[in-house]
């Protein structure tokens, strides 16, 4: 589960099984979902937004910025290149 809202498409595991026991005491297979977490990051760092702004620029100016121009987006993505 991701914050945009994702779900992965398949339940790996019985939960009614593992209870409340650490998943690496579970012996449980997280290849699968680790891939649907991969594949859905790819699709997610694809659509990030270049951040083009002044390096020095405090983050609460930079989110007062964002939340003008953008404030009915329920998740923004940025994606920084440093210089």
């Amino acid at each position: 589960m991701c914050a945009c809202g994702w779900h992965g498409a398949a339940e790996y595991a019985d939960w009614e099984t593992i209870g409340d026991q650490p998943l690496c005491e579970a012996d449980v297979d997280l290849s699968g979902p680790l891939a649907d977490w991969t594949a859905h990051l790819s699709v997610i760092r694809e659509a990030a937004v270049p951040l083009l702004c002044d390096d020095g620029m405090p983050p609460e100016t930079l989110a007062t910025a964002l939340g003008t121009t953008y404030p009915k987006a329920p998740v923004l993505l940025l994606s920084a290149q440093n210089r």
